[in-house]
């Protein structure tokens, strides 16, 4: 069974104020969704109405939008999705995930399948309907960021 990997797009308190006008540094008119450019590349992948472009996810990886949520072996990823959104605990996932609350797996976030033979990933894009393959050149750029990105088995737990 492979080991999936889910990245949420995520930002921070400061960040949340920074989008609310709420940072001492900024006017009040000065905030937004296009308020920095790692506030606009999270909008960009988490508020998309039609399809999230390969493009975004590259802006967004850039920018350490995305925060590790959960490690967990599946089936396929239609498990992997429902392991992150249910509402009760499930073996796959440590209870303490489900009960902070935190946002479901979501349009816009990353799942990365770990094969188990070469432990080569695939990175797959939460789409509106369904998953999307993202390239290998989306992959490339990701995994090279991964070292870099926030990877603790509660990293948005301990966000929340």
């Amino acid at each position: 069974m492979p080991k999936f990997l889910v990245f949420k797009a995520h930002l921070t308190k400061v960040d949340r104020d920074i989008v609310n006008g709420e940072t001492a540094a900024l006017a009040p008119t000065q905030g937004g969704w296009e308020a920095t450019a790692k506030i606009a590349a999270y909008a960009a992948v988490s508020h998309s109405i039609g399809s999230v472009s390969e493009v975004d996810v590259l802006a967004a990886t850039i920018h350490r939008v995305y925060v590790h949520g959960i490690t967990a072996t599946a089936d396929s990823l239609e498990q992997m999705f429902e392991y992150d959104n249910a509402p009760w605990g499930c073996e796959a996932v440590q209870p303490s995930y489900h009960a902070k609350g935190l946002r479901s797996l979501s349009v816009g976030d990353l799942v990365a399948e770990l094969s188990e033979g070469d432990g080569e990933a695939t990175l797959y894009l939460c789409a509106g309907v369904g998953w999307e393959k993202l390239s290998e050149r989306v992959r490339h750029a990701f995994a090279a960021e991964m070292p870099t990105l926030e990877r603790r088995p509660n990293a948005l737990e301990e966000a929340a």
